[in-house]
């Protein structure tokens, strides 16, 4: 009887293991931790600049607004922009700079602490970060170059884009005005060889928008998307769309690509 006993209390145990779960922010299983997903109050903000609908982090831009943004739940937030004497309260906003520079940023964040898992936490921090505003890189913008890369959809079949800052077509070489981007082979086949501007491309210090207003000459497909460097400058990726050369206005399909290239 006693062997039968010890057997009945052994399956149950064995039993209650293999129910438990593994799942620390599940109050049913036997390793829940309460604190597993708090964290103490941080403040944590970023530098973005838009170009196109989208807003592109960065601690350099070249355009005349910056975009502030805390990257945390706060209760209240606090901003201190360079030598502006307003205070700024708003989690997101953006501000205009017209001269060049570099800027020095302050974010004081107050949040509700909790004290059970952070019992020295005062709901208090601030942090402090510097971004730079520059003007007109042209021909020494660092995403100038050619990318040897592969679409998502097709990633065997192999290509290379080319970034150029070039005299337009017809264009006054004496006039810096009459000089812009380019980005060819996107789509792939696209070279707009008399540099017409078909594909228009506006640029930020990250990123390149190609405003999709349709040139359909030299293989062109009425591209838009955006040239997204890395960090270093070395890699880009491009999602994009083009029109499908089968659709017919005001019927257009677009189709959806991303482009993958390192520098060559």
């Amino acid at each position: 009887m006693k062997n039968i006993w010890q057997i009945l209390i052994l399956s149950s145990v064995l039993f209650i293991i293999s129910c438990d779960c593994d799942a620390p922010t599940d109050p049913k299983c036997s390793n829940y931790d309460p604190c597993y997903e708090v964290t103490e109050v941080k403040a944590v903000f970023n530098f973005y600049e838009g170009i196109g609908d989208t807003l592109i982090q960065s601690d350099t831009v070249l355009n005349l607004f910056v975009t502030f943004k805390a990257e945390g739940e706060y209760d209240k937030v606090k901003w201190k922009i360079g030598d502006d004497a307003r205070e700024f309260t708003e989690e997101q906003f953006s501000l205009a700079f017209r001269d060049t520079g570099t800027y020095k940023v302050t974010l004081m964040v107050e949040r509700e602490p909790n004290k059970a898992c952070f019992p020295n936490d005062d709901g208090l921090d601030t942090l402090v970060k510097y971004f730079t505003r520059v003007k007109g890189l042209g021909d020494n913008h660092p995403i100038i170059g050619d990318y040897h890369g592969y679409l998502e959809s097709n990633p065997d079949d192999t290509f290379t884009v080319n970034i150029k800052y070039e005299l337009e077509w017809q264009g006054d070489p004496t006039d810096p005005t009459d000089k812009h981007f380019f980005v060819f082979n996107i789509n792939k086949g696209c070279k707009d060889i008399d540099y017409q501007r078909g594909v228009r491309v506006s640029d930020s210090y990250r990123a390149l928008y190609i405003n999709g207003l349709g040139y359909t000459g030299d293989g062109c497909k009425q591209v838009e998307g955006y040239v997204l460097a890395h960090k270093d400058f070395n890699e880009v990726t491009i999602p994009f769309t083009y029109v499908d050369p089968n659709s017919t206005w005001p019927d257009y399909v677009f189709i959806h690509e991303v482009f993958h290239g390192i520098r060559q």
